[in-house]
């Protein structure tokens, strides 16, 4: 027979559902409120204010892409990632000056809550002030409501640093691969992506070079020859550097005047705009001598410690081995080609040698770091590129495009 509850006990019960404590986090509390804060005014009256020019070219093919497939990439406007953003904001909300903005809206607010994830190195109230900061700057609002690249840059750099600080921390193949998908979308976003790489690649290479001289090399000699090699990369960085401060005038029966567009199509780029001069070529190869001594007493020293033991050299490998193939357009120009005409494939030209050289390169490399992890990481960066730059395969040409032709114009233009 079932046991009967006393009324007391329902009462009890009943006391006991209801008596509860709403404790209020006085953090969350306030990264709740910056948050709400950041959703307001990221997208209050988007509508209102006039299309600026950039704007206009934006919103402008990206309705057209949405409306008739017919966008190409042009590195004029940079790259190809924002223009589909856009189109996929005018087919889900229709075409109005607001719903060209919401990207970018969405992205700045994403921007100010993905620093949460950095409080473990910020600390609370380093992260606190962090999105304040952001949520309140000026510059951060402005960017955040316009219809320009910026802000995806803001987040696209925000997640590599991500991806960088929890590769180092725990070593899982997952933030390589993130690093890879970043590093696609930053260079289908805008040419700062070469900025950033180099950036990256430079800071992972000081760490690497510190990394391996802090430890013990059982033999004194190849330590040695290490430092000589690194002697050798600082002298050959000297002196192209030197190379590249003092250019030297070519083609001086140019008609080109300072006011003229620097056109890479129609213009051949050592027809009135300065060539390097040889320091520059004597620099690299220079560079190139000091990186090959290093990387035989590395491996000759340390052997398969290289791949369980640094992890900078990962994120280096990765970040170096992606972004190498889009770097062909500098010894393009130190060599003299013509600019690639971005109305055939770039492997029809000079260009598409070194390209190809590059890949092969890269390719090596990376499957000789590691051929579990490298094709994953290449999967993923390429599958990103390949869609975008041929806008899902309707723009073949913008593959040789976006390997080249970004990288070449911005050369000529600056």
């Amino acid at each position: 027979m079932a046991e009967s509850t006393s009324p007391k006990e329902i009462s009890k019960n009943f006391d006991r559902f209801f008596d509860f404590e709403i404790k209020i986090n006085f953090e969350a509390t306030i990264i709740v409120f910056i948050i709400l804060v950041s959703i307001v005014t990221r997208f209050y009256d988007l509508e209102s204010r006039v299309m600026s020019h950039d704007e206009s070219l934006h919103t402008y093919y990206s309705w057209r892409l949405k409306e008739f497939q017919d966008y190409q990439h042009t590195p004029m406007m940079h790259g190809p990632f924002q223009f589909h953003l856009i189109a996929f904001s005018y087919f889900i909300f229709g075409d109005s000056d607001a719903s060209a903005r919401i990207p970018f809206a969405l992205i700045g607010v994403a921007s100010i809550i993905l620093l949460f994830v950095f409080r473990r190195w910020l600390g609370r109230w380093g992260t606190i002030i962090s999105m304040a900061l952001m949520a309140v700057s000026p510059y951060m609002l402005y960017y955040q409501r316009y219809v320009r690249n910026e802000a995806i840059v803001v987040l696209l750099g925000m997640l590599t640093f991500w991806s960088v600080f929890e590769y180092f921390e725990n070593r899982e193949p997952r933030w390589l691969y993130l690093l890879a998908i970043v590093l696609s979308l930053h260079y289908a976003t805008k040419e700062t992506s070469f900025i950033y790489a180099a950036q990256l690649l430079l800071f992972l290479g000081v760490y690497l070079v510190w990394d391996f001289l802090r430890r013990s090399w059982g033999k004194d000699y190849r330590k040695w020859l290490f430092i000589v090699g690194l002697i050798f990369v600082i002298l050959g960085v000297g002196v192209a550097g030197w190379g590249l401060a003092t250019p030297r005038d070519v083609g001086e029966s140019s008609s080109l005047t300072p006011l003229a567009p620097l056109d890479p199509i129609a213009l051949d780029i050592l027809d009135g705009v300065r060539a390097f001069a040889p320091a520059v070529t004597v620099g690299f190869f220079i560079c190139i001598f000091g990186i090959l001594i290093m990387s035989i007493v590395t491996i000759l020293t340390f052997g398969k410690r290289l791949r369980t033991e640094f992890p900078a050299l990962d994120l280096l490998i990765i970040s170096g081995t992606l972004t190498l193939p889009f770097l062909a357009a500098l010894p393009a120009r130190l060599l003299g080609f013509k600019p690639f005409d971005g109305q055939s494939s770039v492997f029809s030209s000079p260009t598409g040698w070194i390209v190809l050289a590059f890949l092969i390169i890269s390719t090596i490399i990376g499957l000789l770091w590691n051929w579990r992890r490298w094709p994953i990481a290449v999967a993923a960066f390429f599958g990103i590129f390949i869609l975008l730059f041929t806008t899902f395969f309707t723009n073949a040409n913008g593959l040789s495009s976006g390997l080249v032709r970004s990288l070449e114009y911005w050369l000529v233009q600056q």
